[in-house]
Formats: C-alpha cells, structure tokens, sequence
C-alpha cells in the first residue's frame, strides 16, 4: 500500500510540474515580442542575396556582400536566439562571421551546382563558405519564427493528448514483433531513424528486416542509407565519422546481412560532404563550439535535397517498393526542418525511431535517454520502452509514428572503444567482426 502511495504522489508531483512548466512556457510565448524576428525573416525571404545580381558583381564586390550578409545574418540569429523561449527543434546552431573562421573546403561545383557565381576561379572556395554560412544563420532565424508562431502553440494545446495516448500503448515483451506489428501493411516508405553508435541498434534493423523479408516475401524491398556514399561498390565503405572502428564493424554486420537477404542497398550521401568536412565556429547561445557544417541548418537541407533526389529517381523506377530509408533521426522526423519525414509525411509512410534507453556521458551513465519528443520540451517524460501514435497529427507534432527504447550494453560499448584507442599504440590490429 505504501508503494503505491509513494507512487501516486510522484505522479501527482510530475503532473504539476508538467502544468507549471507548460504554463510558464505558454507566457513566454505569447508576451514575447515577434516583431524583430519577423522583420528579420522576411528581409531574408527570397535568399541571402535577395536585391543583388550577383553575376553582375566583381569579385572583390560580391566577396563584400557576402561577408556584410554573414555578418548581418549572424547579428539577427543571435538576436532571435536570445529572444526565443524555446530552442529550435534542430540543433543548428549560429555561425561567425565568415572572415573569423578557419578555412574550409567547399566545392562550389559540388554543393551549388546552381549557383556559377561561386564557382570563379581561387575565390570559389572563399565565397561558398561565406554564402553557406550565411544560408545557415538566416534559415535559423526562419526556423525559430515558424516555430514560435505555428509549432510551439499546436504542440502544447496536443500535451495533454500525448500523454493519454502514451499511457494506452500496451508494453510488449518482444519489442521487435510490436514494431513489426505496428507497421501497416500498405506502407511504401518504412523510415527508421537512430541515435548514432549503438550496436544494439544495428542488430535491431537486421532482425527487424529479416521479419519484413518473411512477412512480404514477393514484395520489393530497398534499403537507401546515410551511412553509404551514393554510387558506393559492393558492400560499400562507410564515411567519414562512421569508417572508424566500433562503427565500421556495426555497419559492415548489417550491410552483410541486408546482401544475404538480397534486398538491394543504396547509398544516399554526396560524397562531397565526406571529402569538405571540418569544423566551423559557431555560438548555441551560451558558449563558442565547434560543429561540422553539415550539421547545421543549411547543410542538413543541402543533404537531404541530394538524399531527395535520389529517393525521388529510385522511386519512378520502382513505384510499388517498400523503400527502408535508415540514417540519423535528424534527417528524418517529420518535427525537423527539411527533414525526408516532412516531405514524405502522410497515407503510406510510416517512421519509427530508435534510441538507446540509457546515454552515456563523460563515462557517467545518465537514465533514461530522452526521445525525440522529449528533446523538443524537456518537462515532457515518456518511460516507456515503446510509443506509437494513433492520431496522425500526434506523429507529425513529436516526429514519429512509434518510438523503441533499447536496452545498450554500455560495458561492451566502453571496450569496444578503448580496443580501437589503444591497438594503435600497441602495434597490434584492431578486432574483428567476431572478437
């Protein structure tokens, strides 16, 4: 009796600071002033260049422009971040000005094929960099705007319906045969997005392809995926943060797996993402990072346009597959800007998310993970192992159709990354598949 007093008082604690937390939040939304912000976004409209020609401009004069536009862009995306009451969905944070950054590569060629005036001859270089920052801080700005404006209001008056429709999700033994069963049969495109590194997540897509495989044995399956590079040779080879052990050997397991099934697998990332990576400055709003530029806003769009285009050719050749589209949550949930889940969300595509039920920090194992939908407003806390959404607008607003936590082997984790550390030093080679 005691034990469940003790737990019916925590759930009336919780449940009272969801409301307190909620309710703060819903001032803070609508006392604070949109005026600026809007202004900001709708100078930015038609692109960062709006009222320029730039083909008609020397290079030292467009050089200029754009890194006056990164400047001003950077100056209105903090502005908006210290105005906002809430983070922005993605985490893509601002950018520095252009001139204070380390060099990187970028192709014009290769990441604006539409846009020749990036291309001139040793300056090419100089100004992508500045025109994709620049891109980037101005669709931060428009990203908060939406958010702040049609987002955050729907998502919290849906607060009291998420936890309805979570507390009536049955918590099966087998999270594998639920997830099979939660997927509708009519669906063509199965969209399956993971927190990065987890063998236990790799193993789950293997098992849970098999059981599509038996389950629509005449039916054409394809698995597309951010871990290959398009055009990739047989079995392909992983890039760039996912080549290096544990992950190669995660991912290698899997490709391995998805051949003997003879389920076609195609690559979706340029391969110039992995050949112009590097870090850039940028500020979250309380302290300088660093972040790869495919990570933010503007580089999540380029990649997931590359990744649509692909999806879109593949499609007109095989109009009745069921497409497996597997890569990071970030490209897919149907919350995120430019997400594949935005464009492909409705009757026919269906999008789980994976993630581990424990992270590990600075070697310090934190319980339990935050999924998705948790990430967009921490007083939100969902415990169970598995969520599924009946009401399609629920799914829109948190991200997903269904949501799986995995237990991880955090010990296993740790010594695969400590074997791949140290063989080096001991000159000896790095495990195996098997080891």
């Amino acid at each position: 009796m005691k034990k469940y007093i003790s737990l019916f008082l925590i759930l009336l604690v919780t449940t009272a600071a969801h409301a307190q937390f909620n309710q703060a939040a819903r001032a803070a939304l609508e006392t604070t002033s949109n005026a600026a912000l809007r202004k900001a976004a709708t100078v930015s409209t038609d692109g960062v260049l709006k009222g320029l020609n730039p083909a008609s401009l020397s290079t030292a004069q467009l050089t200029r422009a754009l890194r006056q536009r990164v400047h001003s862009s950077y100056q209105e995306a903090i502005a908006a971040l210290e105005d906002a009451p809430y983070p922005p969905l993605l985490g893509a944070p601002a950018t520095y000005n252009s001139f204070k950054l380390p060099l990187f590569p970028m192709r014009g060629e290769k990441v604006y094929p539409d846009k020749p005036f990036l291309q001139r001859p040793l300056v090419g270089p100089f100004l992508t960099k500045s025109y994709f920052l620049a891109e980037s801080n101005r669709l931060f700005v428009e990203s908060i705007q939406q958010q702040r404006e049609n987002f955050w209001p729907s998502f919290m008056d849906a607060i009291p319906q998420f936890y309805e429709e979570a507390q009536a999700v049955a918590q099966p033994d087998d999270s594998l045969t639920w997830a099979l069963e939660q997927i509708p049969e009519n669906t063509k495109n199965l969209l399956i997005g993971e927190h990065h590194g987890y063998h236990e997540i790799t193993t789950f897509v293997g098992k849970l392809l098999e059981e599509l495989r038996e389950k629509f044995p005449q039916r054409e399956i394809i698995v597309l995926t951010e871990f290959l590079p398009a055009e990739h040779g047989p079995l392909g080879h992983l890039l760039g943060g996912f080549s290096d052990y544990p992950y190669e050997i995660y991912y290698t397991q899997l490709w391995e797996k998805i051949e003997k099934l003879e389920i076609p697998l195609i690559g979706l990332e340029p391969r110039h993402v992995d050949g112009d990576s590097s870090t850039i400055k940028i500020f979250d709003g309380e302290e300088t990072d660093k972040t790869s530029p495919w990570c933010t806003l503007e580089g999540m769009r380029l990649r997931n346009d590359f990744w649509w285009n692909i999806l879109q050719q593949k499609r007109a050749e095989h109009p009745d597959a069921l497409f497996v589209i597997y890569a990071g949550t970030g490209h897919l949930l149907y919350s995120y800007p430019f997400s594949l889940g935005k464009k492909l969300f409705g009757p026919g595509t269906y999008l789980l998310g994976l993630t581990p039920e424990t992270v590990e920090d600075k070697n310090n194992i934190q319980d339990p993970q935050t999924d998705p939908l948790e990430y967009t407003l921490p007083s939100l806390d969902f415990p169970q192992t598995v969520l599924a959404w009946k009401t399609p607008r629920l799914a829109e607003l948190s991200g997903y159709n269904a949501r799986i936590k995995l237990p991880i082997n955090h010990r296993q984790r740790n010594k695969d990354w400590m074997r791949r550390a140290t063989a080096p030093v001991l000159g000896i080679p790095r495990p195996g598949n098997n080891q």
